[in-house]
């Protein structure tokens, strides 16, 4: 079964121009995460003007806005019981609190059978209005071993939540898709 990846690249943009944060500046060093994901939520919206016409007792013309970045929130849960689960907590934090976007990707496998809400970050990233397969610089650049189908994203809030009779924390990130843009790497 494939997992839900997010990865601190030390760019501030997409095109990775400039100076990489060192990895102390990075959320874990620069290393990939893999989220234990329960739910995905994307949203596209369009802008529209449509302050009616006065006077007017028929529809009015409606002026088309500008697409917005799609927005999306991140649901998963953490283990109380797992130290590894635990020491992501801190991470998991810092992931709104660095400068460098993101990378967020579904880490297919080969296995016929695929049950992971995943696909759908996926298949997003397959459009290229909204992702892209690495490139060979970017997976140099990042150590990932495979091209994936990736979102570049920045992480603008997380809201971690525990119930007393729960065994599990669970947290929602909202973030933002940036536009696709060429690497120079």
């Amino acid at each position: 079964m494939g997992t839900i990846n997010i990865q601190d690249t030390g760019y501030i943009k997409p095109t990775n121009a400039g100076t990489q944060a060192n990895s102390a500046l990075m959320v874990n060093g620069g290393t990939v995460i893999s989220l234990k994901t329960a739910e995905f939520t994307p949203s596209v919206k369009r802008n529209f003007d449509n302050t009616p016409e006065i006077g007017l007792n028929v529809p009015s013309e409606i002026n088309l806005g500008s697409l917005e970045n799609m927005r999306f929130s991140l649901t998963c849960k953490l283990n109380l019981n797992n130290a590894t689960d635990m020491a992501q907590i801190q991470h998991l934090l810092k992931l709104v609190q660095t400068d460098g976007y993101k990378l967020l990707w579904y880490n297919y496998t080969d296995s016929v059978v695929e049950d992971n809400n995943g696909q759908l970050i996926y298949q997003l990233a397959l459009n290229s209005t909204y992702g892209h397969a690495l490139t060979n610089g970017e997976k140099t650049a990042f150590n990932i071993s495979d091209n994936f189908y990736h979102l570049h994203v920045h992480i603008f809030d997380i809201q971690p939540r525990h119930s007393a009779k729960s065994g599990y924390i669970t947290y929602t990130m909202t973030g933002v898709v940036l536009k696709v843009e060429p690497s120079s790497i």
